[in-house]
């Protein structure tokens, strides 16, 4: 029997094809009712041969978004966090990627610089109490005076080491959390003034 080409099936079977050769996949969700936090990852792998330096994968991954979610290099709070990243998108091996931490606005002082944990301190002086870290031992040592941001999956393991901005890394994890709208809160506070103001003026 004669079967007819079918250029949609095609088209598909090869965009799959190739976004499985480029180690790019759909985000994963961690779900509320696995006691996750609701938020999407998706692991971004350079092409082959390249590499972004920390900025420019903070800057790409502050360009996407998902499911309504902004996207921002991975921060993560918890071993659980850290074991759903590793087991779900990359596999519990290599490669090395970044993460969204530096030291630089204060050596010695790691914090996440985006998505909701921005600004929060989680090692080193005025770390918040019992945050979650993982790095290698005798990590971070700020090698060269110019280590100060966070590459996670560290070749050997899967702890988290200070490199140089410019670090080789093969690619970055980025995570998509909810976007706050800016105002509405405030927006719903006048609304509610202005009804109590106009029922009392009645």
């Amino acid at each position: 029997m004669r079967t007819r080409f079918k250029p949609l099936a095609s088209l598909i079977a090869i965009a799959a094809s190739l976004a499985s050769a480029h180690g790019i996949a759909a985000p994963i969700q961690w779900q509320l009712a696995n006691g996750g936090n609701g938020h999407w990852y998706e692991y971004v792998a350079f092409a082959p041969d390249a590499s972004l330096s920390w900025h420019e994968a903070r800057s790409d991954a502050a360009s996407r978004s998902h499911a309504g979610n902004q996207g921002h290099l991975l921060t993560i709070g918890s071993v659980k966090e850290f074991s759903f990243v590793l087991g779900s998108l990359l596999n519990w091996q290599n490669p090395t990627v970044w993460a969204g931490a530096s030291d630089a606005a204060s050596e010695g002082q790691w914090a996440w610089t985006d998505g909701p944990e921005a600004g929060q301190v989680f090692s080193g002086p005025g770390a918040t109490p019992g945050a979650y870290t993982f790095w290698n031992p005798g990590e971070p040592n700020n090698a060269g005076s110019a280590e100060d941001y966070l590459a996670i999956n560290w070749a050997g393991g899967n702890g988290w080491n200070d490199v140089d901005a410019s670090f080789p890394v093969l690619g970055y994890v980025v995570e998509y959390s909810p976007v706050p709208v800016p105002g509405t809160l405030a927006l719903g506070g006048l609304a509610a003034l202005a009804l109590g103001f106009g029922r009392r003026r009645r």
